[in-house]
Order: structure tokens, then sequence, then C-alpha cells
């Protein structure tokens, strides 16, 4: 009789193709395989040529032992110095953001499964622009995709909690409720406490210049302004995430002094006003890549300047074009409500449009994006749960392609090429 473990290491070895079926585990000393994310057991059977010998056997025993310590532990590691910079750009989009933290949740589910990382040690850098700013700074503090979900879920009728006469007179929106979401959420710390680099977009009220607050300290008794990454790392979070999300009629703008940048409070300073980054930079990729350059340039990522960076970005969906020309109404976009949702759509079209000139597209560059389901528009702040696992529903979906796989692969093709590489080592 066939000894168990030989089945097991012939899907080891055949883990390349498995990632195009899901990530797939051995069970105990049962034959079967169990699917991690449908719960489907799949029965693996080695081809004849492949006997059961001595040699065999400690080849299986080998490779599996170091797959152990690879996928439960994380201990095969990468060559640190030399592997590609890894950037996550997030767009805004309000209520939306849902699906985004829908698809960072898998992702992270898939990572942990073959190179034992959470999201935030997988990425070295993370943008985002409003709600995606507020992803990536949660995500940045330690919090796993599901419970970035969850703050969606559970959170957002607090977060879009109107004003009297919000939209009327002055905010939709009260921005108390996403003060106290935050600090509730990641508590009372600032953007230089995140375990990886983060950094949210905002725009400048007065200059009219477009902003990234990131969790860099500086040594300067100045602010530069004229640059476009700004060292705020004393930044209280919840003031950074208030900048980066104050939508224009939907929050109000914030106000930030160089002394809250300083984490200064006992002199004055002038105030500068930020509003959402989404005002100018909806889908953040480019200024993403503009600062990771920047920061292997300066050596933030080792003494190796000639790394490649890997670009994800993920998007907040798109509405189907028969149901914006079904609701476009007398002025051409139906209600009111809807028109930042399809402007912000054109831009990030436009930049995902220019990164793939730029990038090898499924290599160093993808862009995750997934689509509205049929007879919805797209909205900011629909809070109703129906909206929201209607985004979850549709995100998921991008997650079942062969893109998304492919991109897993990349990612993690190192280290999975290390574990399987080393157990046929040492079995040597």
């Amino acid at each position: 009789m066939r000894n168990p473990n030989t089945l097991k290491i012939y899907a080891a070895v055949r883990l390349g193709s498995l990632l195009l079926m899901g990530t797939a585990y051995a069970g105990g000393n049962s034959p079967m395989l169990q699917d991690e994310f449908t719960d489907h057991s799949h029965v693996m059977v080695a081809p004849q040529s492949h006997q059961q010998g001595p040699e065999f056997d400690a080849l299986v025993q080998s490779t599996l032992k170091q797959a152990d310590m690879g996928a439960q532990q994380g201990k095969v590691q990468e060559d640190e110095g030399n592997r590609p910079i890894r950037v996550l750009s997030l767009d805004g989009g309000g209520i939306r953001g849902v699906g985004v933290a829908e698809i960072l949740s898998v992702i992270e589910a898939r990572v942990k499964a073959l190179a034992g990382k959470a999201l935030h040690e997988l990425f070295d850098l993370v943008v985002g622009t409003s709600t995606g700013g507020i992803i990536a700074t949660a995500l940045g503090m330690g919090l796993s995709g599901n419970e970035l979900v969850n703050i969606y879920k559970e959170d957002a009728p607090e977060i879009f909690k109107k004003r009297w006469f919000g939209g009327i007179i002055g905010a939709k929106y009260n921005s108390d409720g996403l003060k106290k979401v935050i600090k509730r959420r990641v508590g009372d710390k600032k953007m230089k406490d995140a375990k990886t680099r983060i950094a949210v977009t905002t725009y400048n009220d007065k200059t009219r210049r477009t902003h990234l607050l990131t969790s860099e300290t500086t040594s300067s008794d100045s602010i530069n302004h004229d640059r476009m990454a700004l060292p705020a790392g004393e930044l209280e979070v919840t003031k950074g995430l208030r900048a980066t999300s104050a939508a224009p009629s939907f929050f109000k703008g914030k106000n930030i002094s160089d002394n809250d940048l300083f984490g200064n409070k006992d002199k004055k300073a002038t105030k500068h006003k930020f509003v959402d980054g989404g005002v100018s930079a909806n889908n953040p990729t480019k200024l993403a890549q503009a600062y990771a350059k920047r920061l292997l340039k300066e050596g933030a990522f080792g003494e190796n300047h000639k790394r490649k960076i890997q670009i994800v970005s993920i998007g907040t969906g798109e509405a189907d074009a028969l149901v914006l020309e079904r609701d476009a109404g007398m002025f051409g976009f139906g209600s009111p409500a809807n028109l930042p949702g399809y402007f912000m759509d054109a831009a990030g079209a436009e930049v995902h449009a220019a990164m793939k000139e730029e990038m090898k597209e499924r290599k160093n560059y993808f862009r995750l994006q997934f689509q509205i389901a049929a007879g919805y528009t797209a909205e900011l702040d629909d809070t109703s749960p129906k909206y929201i696992q209607m985004l979850i529903n549709q995100a998921h979906k991008a997650t079942e392609t062969e893109y998304f796989d492919q991109m897993i692969q990349v990612l993690c093709g190192q280290t999975i090429k290390k574990v399987i590489t080393a157990g046929f080592k040492v079995a040597a």
C-alpha cells in the first residue's frame, strides 16, 4: 500500500498548478487535500511512475518538514536585501471601500497559507486615499483583513451619521463619528506607530497641492510644503485620516499645522486646511510609485538601490455603463450623489491605463477592480446592509480569477520556490 505521504509530496511539487485552484494543504495522515477557501476535499493521485521506495520516502519527509516550516511558521526567509519592493495602493470610494477590504482579506488568507505572512508583513509601503487611507492605516497598525471588513459592516452607520441640515448648510456628515470609529479600532496612536510604512493622500485647500501624509519622522525644524511627501510620523492617526477622508460636501476639511506634524503642542503654527485626497488622486498608484522610488533611492529599503518595485492597486468598484445610461436623468448623471463616484471611477481608470503602459502588468503591476452589480449605482454613502453585502460579493468575485491567482504567485513566488527547493536539497 502506498504511503499516504506520497500523495502529499506529489501535491507539494505541483504547488504551482494548485495555486490556480486555491491554496491546498494536507490534513493529518489522510490522503485527502482540503481546500482552505472552499472546504472542498480533493484526492491527489500520484502517477504509477512514482513508486514507493526509501529514497522517495526520504524526499517526502524532508520536503514536508521544510514546507511546514515555511507555511506554518514563516521560517523560510526571502532574500530581504534583493527581493522586489512591494507597494499596495488603495483607491478612495466611501462605503465601497468594503470591497477593497474583502479583497485584502482573501489576499491575506492566501499569503498566510503560502508564506506565513500577515498583510503588514507582505507590503513594504501601503498608500491609500480617503476610505483607502483608512484601510491603509488600519492595515499598517496590524489589523487583519477580516477586521478591515468589519469596520464597514459594523461601523458604517456611525461614520456616515448625518448632521442637522447636512448637505444644505455645510458638510453632509459629522466627522465625530469617523473619529470615534478610528479611536475604537486603532487607538490613540500616531502615524509612526505603523508596523510597515504607510501614507495617506490629502489635498491642501489653499496651495492646491496634493500631498502624502507619511509615517516618516523628521529631525528638521521645518516642513517643506513644496514636497509631495510630508513627514507626519508624529501626527495623530485620527487627524491624518480625517484629512484624507474629508470629501467636499461629505465631511468638513481638517486643519493641520506643522506642529501637529512635529507632535509639538506647545507652539502656535500656521494651519493648513486639508481635504480628501480624492480631489486630485483618488487612485494614488502614481503617487505611491513616486514615493517608493524616492525611499528606495534614499536607502530606506536597504543598500541595494536597484531593487524592482511591484505594485498592487485595488479599486473600489465600477458601475456598469448600462446602469449609468439608464439612470442618467435630465442632467446626464442621475442623482447628484452619484456624480463624485463617476468622476473618481474615470480618474482611476486613467491612472491604470498609464501604469499598464509604464510597468509590466502581471509581473510588476496588478490592478484589482470589481464590477458593481447590475441595478446598483456608484454611491459613496449607502450604508444599507444590502448594498454593503453586494459590494462584498462582487469584490470576492475578483479573487476567483486566473489574474488574481497569478498575482498571488508573483507575491509569494520566491518564498514558494525556496520552500520546495529546500526540501529537495535536504533530501539529496
